[in-house]
């Protein structure tokens, strides 16, 4: 029998935030990954937010 794939719906900011930290299970990141393809506009933002928390890290590294 196979799984069936989990179907996001507008996954909420807890869930985007666990996936910019590597912290979602397969299946999930991979759902997720699967939602932002069909939604370029939150891949865009996310994809801010990523750098922006880059740039932070780089940042704190400084001082």
């Amino acid at each position: 029998m196979r799984k069936s794939k989990p179907f996001i719906i507008d996954p909420s900011f807890e869930k985007l935030s666990c996936y910019l930290d590597g912290e979602l299970p397969y299946e999930q990141l991979r759902a997720i990954d699967e939602w932002l393809a069909r939604h370029p506009k939150a891949l865009q933002e996310l994809l801010k937010l990523r750098r922006l928390e880059g740039e932070l890290k780089d940042a704190i590294k400084e001082k």
